[in-house]
């Protein structure tokens, strides 16, 4: 005989979601329970408002929504009280209050409404309550997680951004305190520099002997190399005298840079203004900067045929150094008064530093030539053509390689990046602006860095305050609603001679 099944012995197991529908499907609740439901919380509202201010009272309220099973707590609680609790020869309530919350009650228990209700609750807040809850918590961890990278990238990017700025200034021999003011400082080594670079011009006199012998020896004319090396024989001769000398072959009474009055008069503005305006990092969003290229591969040489139409090197803008004097009246120009472009020097000229790069570049290009012949087999035409050279053309090639260094010194001294960079300065005080601006970008950009730092950092203490604020409430919800659970199978129970419920679902992994 099979074995008979006790079903009265079995758990109900009801899905959370379905409860509602469950209660009524088995008649424990009509299907018109919201209506009666907003009458009921309708009650509860104004009830609340009359509560009196005790401990009890106040841990209840804190509750995210007030149930059926808070209203018994309530009435426990006032019905206890001496006062509250009184009755009258009917067994009604004597105090209002009491009077109030006991009918609440009794509406609730009507047609089991508070089931329905309780239900309700928690489904919406397994449903909807706690998971945006969550989701909140969830996007203020991503906040901190962000803005704690951003907050460790502004800050490498602000130390790369001041370290750039510490390499640029070191490049340029400044320290970056009052970078106007050190710039025109720099000016000052100019003249020192300037010397070193005639010096070494005046050096290369047998070498210009030596190309002048040999060019005379080879054409067979004793005047033919005259004119060749203009400007380096005019260094060797004059030194590094003024453009009046070049221009008229005297020199001038006197000589009036209006260069260097430009530069006093910026010193002096400079000094009046301590501060630095670094801009309004709040305002802009992106510096967009380039960084001076002093690149002497973009010096072009032409042949020296085309020197009275083109200078052969490119220096950038010289507009400020143009000859001021030239577009002058004749009738104007004072005699033995140097003033303008002809108060420069010819190693301070854009003109005359063209000539004497060429020179130099004339003068080792013809070395290495020579050179090179020098260390090719000997041959019978070559033996020919120097056979009644004199010693003065018949150099070794120890000789040469040593003339060679002399010129190269010359040049390198002239192509040093810092030489042009101080002509420059002197020349024109929107170079110095300019340069000035570039340099500041680098602290502009470091101190936007350690504005959106300390950005950021507000951001993420926000996000983890307001955590802080969800984290409990989410608890809190999360302990409600499980407790609602087991209230409400206890509830269900009771109806079926208390058999064990389980309501299943996501509730349970909240």
């Amino acid at each position: 005989m099979a074995h008979e099944v006790n079903y009265e012995n079995l758990p109900i197991d009801i899905h959370y979601n379905k409860l509602t529908d469950w209660l009524i499907n088995r008649r424990h609740c009509q299907q018109n329970w919201p209506a009666s439901a907003l009458v009921v919380r309708d009650k509860i509202n104004q009830a609340l408002k009359t509560l009196p201010d005790v401990n009890e009272v106040v841990d209840i309220m804190k509750n995210s929504k007030i149930t059926y099973f808070h209203v018994k707590e309530i009435m426990s609680l006032l019905s206890q009280d001496s006062e509250s609790g009184k009755k009258n020869i009917l067994g009604q309530y004597s105090n209002e209050l009491t009077k109030a919350w006991s009918e609440i009650l009794n509406l609730y228990e009507k047609n089991n409404l508070y089931l329905a209700e309780s239900g309700q609750i928690m489904s919406r807040n397994v449903n909807y309550e706690i998971p945006d809850l969550k989701r909140q918590i969830a996007r203020c961890q991503q906040i901190e997680k962000d803005c704690f990278k951003k907050e460790s990238d502004n800050t490498s990017k602000a130390a790369d951004y001041k370290h750039k700025y510490q390499n640029s200034c070191k490049k340029y021999g400044i320290k970056g305190d009052k970078i106007k003011v050190e710039l025109f400082e720099l000016a000052k080594e100019l003249p020192q520099l300037l010397c070193d670079l005639t010096n070494a011009v005046k050096s290369l006199n047998p070498v210009v002997d030596y190309y002048g012998n040999f060019i005379d020896f080879i054409v067979e004319r004793n005047d033919f190399s005259g004119d060749s090396l203009p400007m380096v024989k005019f260094i060797i001769n004059k030194g590094n005298c003024s453009m009046y000398e070049w221009r008229t072959g005297q020199p001038p009474i006197t000589i009036i840079d209006e260069h260097q009055l430009t530069i006093e008069e910026q010193n002096d503005k400079c000094a009046q203004d301590d501060s630095i305006d670094w801009g309004n990092i709040e305002e802009s969003n992106e510096v967009n900067f380039e960084d001076i290229d002093f690149d002497m591969s973009q010096i072009t040489v032409e042949s020296s045929e085309n020197n009275e139409t083109n200078g052969g090197i490119d220096w950038g803008d010289d507009t400020e150094t143009t000859d001021k004097t030239s577009k002058e009246p004749a009738k104007i120009k004072e005699r033995g008064v140097a003033r303008g472009n002809d108060a420069l020097t010819v190693l301070e000229a854009l003109d005359t530093r063209n000539l004497l790069m060429e020179d130099l570049m004339e003068l080792e290009f013809f070395l290495n030539q020579r050179l090179n012949e020098l260390r090719e087999p000997v041959n019978t035409l070559s033996m020919s053509q120097f056979e009644n050279a004199s010693q003065d053309i018949l150099l070794s090639p120890e000789d040469i390689s040593s003339m060679i260094n002399l010129v190269k010194t010359a040049w390198d001294l002239f192509a040093l990046e810092h030489t042009k960079h101080l002509l420059q300065i002197k020349r024109s005080p929107k170079y110095v602006e300019r340069l000035e601006e570039s340099l500041r970008q680098n602290l502009i950009l470091a101190d936007k860095m350690v504005f959106q730092e300390k950005e950021m950092a507000r951001r993420r203490q926000e996000a983890q305050r307001e955590e802080g604020e969800l984290q409990p409430k989410l608890d809190a919800l999360r302990s409600e609603t499980k407790e609602l659970k087991k209230q409400i199978e206890g509830e269900v129970s009771k109806k079926y001679k208390n058999r064990v419920v389980n309501i299943i679902g996501e509730i349970n992994v909240i």
